[in-house]
Parts: structure tokens; C-alpha cells; sequence
């Protein structure tokens, strides 16, 4: 049984990365979506070649005046209309386990205790993590940050709009972090599906 799935990407400007991006994902990716929105925050126009490469039913492009990832996050989150919702920003390699979204929304049903999980792999990060007896490995609390991040991830839309009526516009993963201080949880699955490409390629727009 699937679920209905909205898939949300963020960019600004990284147009070479964010193909490199999408091309990897829908190789990768076995799980359908409802709908596919990127968002690219800048007054600068997607190049229609871009465009037209991914032109496919319900994939849908959004551009907007530079304002910042949060408000760029803001944007497409107000589109989802489904209960499960997963981000990419325009910077990561998908590879490896092609049903990561398929085994995140069982692992999510199972525990409802989730609300974020990775799927990053733990040797491209530093981040604190416990072996975790049901085959993932919890996301560590460490100071001011509770395992909130804007990597792609898996997400309940029910849980974001409880916490997050307002939209976030203008804070941070850590600002974000210590609102949610021990009310958010995440975990790390134990097969890696992402691989970061975008170091030394921050934008000058996005905040994070």
C-alpha cells in the first residue's frame, strides 16, 4: 500500500548542482508523489531548458525575490496537500537504496514517535548517533540542537503544522532547534541514499 507522497525542493541559482540533483533522485527513487514542486529563490529565472527537461505531470516550478531558504521552505509547504512530505535541497547525490522513501513512511507509521529521518550517511557527517535496537540509529540531542535539519528528509505535514502554524520565515536550523528543544525526535536509517555535493557552493541567498 502506498501512501500519498509530495515531494518539495529548494534551490537558488545552483542550477548545475540542482540537476545533478533531480537527475540522480528520479533514477533512484522507486516511491510515487502527487505532486513535485522546486522552488528557486532568486529573481533570476530557472533556464528553460532546465524546465523542460523535467517537464513531466505534476512536476511544478516556482520562482520567487531572494528571501531566504526558511522563506523559500515556507512557500512550498504551503502547497503540500498530503500528510507525508519529503524535501530535497539542491546540493545532494542520490544513490544506494532506491525504497529509502518507501522504508522511511514504514518506519514512521510504526513508531509515530519519529518526526524527521535521514537518510544521509553517517561517515558525511559529525552528528551524534545511538545504535538503535530497531534497525536505525537515533539522531543524538547535542546543546541547542535537537536533530532538525534541512538535508532530505522525510516529514509529517500534521506534526509541521502543529508546531509551525506561522511558517518559520527567518530562523534557522538551530533558531528552529530551540523551539522544538525535546519535543522533536529524528533517526538515521541504517542504508544511505544521499551524498552532499554543494561544499564550498553556498549560496549568498539562503540563510542556512
Amino acid at each position: 500500500m502506498t501512501h500519498p507522497l509530495t515531494i518539495i525542493v529548494t534551490s537558488c541559482d545552483r542550477f548545475d548542482l540542482l540537476e545533478r540533483t533531480l537527475d540522480s533522485f528520479f533514477a533512484l527513487n522507486k516511491y510515487p508523489y502527487v505532486a513535485f514542486h522546486v522552488h528557486n529563490d532568486s529573481i533570476n529565472l530557472t533556464p528553460i531548458g532546465l524546465v523542460q527537461k523535467y517537464a513531466y505531470k505534476n512536476r511544478t516550478w516556482h520562482s520567487g525575490t531572494k528571501r531566504g531558504l526558511s522563506a523559500s521552505w515556507d512557500y512550498l509547504v504551503r502547497l503540500v496537500e498530503t500528510e507525508y512530505f519529503f524535501n530535497i535541497e539542491d546540493d545532494w547525490l542520490f544513490e544506494g537504496n532506491p525504497y529509502f522513501i518507501e522504508q522511511s513512511i514504514r518506519k514512521m507509521q510504526t513508531y509515530e514517535w519519529i518526526d524527521q529521518i535521514w537518510i544521509r550517511d553517517k561517515k558525511d557527517h559529525n552528528h551524534p548517533l545511538k545504535s538503535h535496537e530497531f534497525s536505525f540509529d537515533e539522531v543524538m540531542k547535542n546543546g541547542d540542537w535537537c536533530g532538525f535539519t534541512f538535508n532530505p528528509s522525510l516529514r509529517k505535514m500534521s506534526k509541521w503544522k502543529s508546531w509551525f502554524p506561522k511558517g518559520i520565515a527567518g530562523k534557522d536550523e538551530i533558531e528552529i532547534s530551540r523551539y522544538l528543544k525535546d519535543n522533536y525526535n529524528a533517526i538515521s536509517a541504517k542504508s544511505p541514499s544521499i551524498r552532499h555535493i554543494g561544499g564550498g557552493r553556498h549560496s549568498n541567498n539562503f540563510k542556512i
